[in-house]
């Protein structure tokens, strides 16, 4: 059934996340979680140890510290970057850890032509990663195009919290990947417990090249992505895959204004095999694609498919592409089911509101400035599609079942048996019509036109 994620479990490793703890027990409401503030990654752990004075480490951006980060990050302690400080790195790997933190407002800096993750950390439990800035060194990393460039990558494990961080400057890959290493089953629900908070991620990849980097991709169950800056990625600002009962809200996601629209980031939000999902409040900008909901990119088959998501209070503006579809909010993969888009706000799009899944709720969204419809319901049956605010002179609200065309010109190809009611429908001198085969009905009395038809 569709019920709400449940907030997922943080880590407990650390008298200093106390603070933290004891504010999500009392958020109730997606309000107070938008105002709820970071912690203070100056605040220190008990027996913190710092990478320079005890462990050894130069830290001064030209002496590889390799084994020095490593040695101290493997020691399980909680360790502390200085804040102005640059460790270079050729790539950090560590396995099997747990009750650990590393934070302090440094920097991890991937050595020049290393062509590898700054840090990778794998089936580890119960850590957090908090104040740190990791550098991809995109401009010395030529010709690594084998999408393993991430800055972080955080592989089979559980209950960890990366907040306060930033990631930049990776040449390929994800600038933050949280994932797992065994392909999915759909039988096997990988607990992972986490949270991505307050994050700044930006300009990863090289636009114009081969090189594409997400910002964030989290193949990740149980999980809350919020207060998160994407800027100036290549690929998708926030990409959730293969994922169970998440919860992504209040990021900001923007390209480039300067670049061309090829160039700029392919989607905002991806939500991409994803079952029970909210997707709520969130700013994208200057992309190629808003926010989608879609297969992950296999078969139409669990757990490849997405269901039960909800898309609520977003504001999408000036997705355009030459590409890609250009919509900015879109369900547009008829294989997913059970789809809200509810209250969102469109300004200057391709499209508007797409949505074909079955049994699905459009309602409340106001689209300004489309080039073609400013909202597109078609395909699915059982919708319930309910007051659509189309604010553009000229632009339709077209909707059918199978079908839908630029004008709201009556379509008759449902397939018996589909029941689709619309209500409350505003087109502002576009129009508002539609023809149904099979149960489709329009709600009597409820639907208008301003300079248009509304039948």
């Amino acid at each position: 059934g569709n019920t709400t994620p449940s907030r997922p479990t943080l880590p407990s490793n650390s008298a200093f996340l106390m603070e933290i703890l004891i504010a999500s027990s009392a958020i109730t409401t997606v309000t107070d979680i938008s105002a709820r503030s970071p912690i203070s990654s100056s605040a220190v752990p008990i027996n913190a140890y710092n990478v320079i004075t005890q462990g050894g480490a130069a830290c001064n951006g030209i002496h590889d510290d390799t084994p020095q980060i490593t040695a101290s990050i493997a020691s399980g302690r909680s360790i502390i970057i200085p804040p102005g400080v640059t460790c270079i790195v050729t790539g950090v790997t560590k396995t099997g850890l747990s009750n650990f933190t590393i934070m302090g407002g440094g920097t991890l800096k991937l050595k020049a032509e290393t062509h590898a993750r700054v840090l990778s950390i794998s089936s580890s439990s119960d850590f957090s990663i908090l104040g740190v800035t990791f550098d991809g060194n995109k401009a010395n990393q030529t010709g690594a195009t084998d999408r393993i460039n991430d800055s972080l990558a955080v592989i089979d494990s559980k209950r960890f919290l990366l907040q306060g961080n930033t990631f930049k400057n990776g040449y390929s890959g994800t600038c933050l990947l949280v994932s797992n290493s065994v392909a999915p089953t759909g039988a096997v629900n990988q607990e992972t417990n986490a949270i991505i908070a307050h994050n700044i991620v930006k300009d990863c990849g090289n636009p114009g090249s081969a090189a594409f980097a997400d910002g964030i991709f989290a193949w990740c169950d149980n999980c809350e992505v919020h207060d998160n800056t994407i800027l100036n990625v290549t690929d998708t600002g926030i990409a959730m895959d293969y994922s169970k009962n998440i919860r992504v809200h209040h990021n900001v996601i923007r390209g480039d204004p300067a670049l061309v629209s090829a160039q700029r980031p392919v989607q905002g939000i991806a939500i991409l095999g994803v079952t029970n999902a909210i997707v709520e409040s969130n700013t994208v900008e200057w992309t190629q694609i808003g926010i989608t909901v879609t297969l992950s990119g296999n078969p139409p088959v669990a757990p490849y498919v997405s269901a039960y998501v909800t898309m609520a209070y977003n504001t999408v503006l000036n997705t355009a592409s030459t590409l890609y579809s250009g919509d900015a909010i879109s369900a547009a993969d008829p294989s997913t089911n059970f789809v809200r888009a509810t209250s969102n706000t469109v300004v200057t799009a391709t499209r508007g509101v797409v949505v074909t899944p079955n049994d699905s709720v459009i309602s409340h969204n106001s689209v300004f400035s489309t080039v073609g419809r400013g909202i597109n319901v078609g395909g699915g049956s059982g919708a319930f599609v309910k007051q659509y605010f189309s604010v553009t002179p000229g632009q339709s609200i077209s909707y059918s079942i199978g079908t839908s065309v630029s004008g709201g010109a009556p379509v008759n190809n449902g397939s018996n048996g589909n029941s689709t009611t619309f209500n409350s429908i505003t087109a502002n001198g576009g129009s508002a019509s539609g023809s149904f085969n099979g149960g489709g009905t329009m709600g009597s009395g409820g639907n208008t036109g301003i300079g248009g038809p509304g039948n």
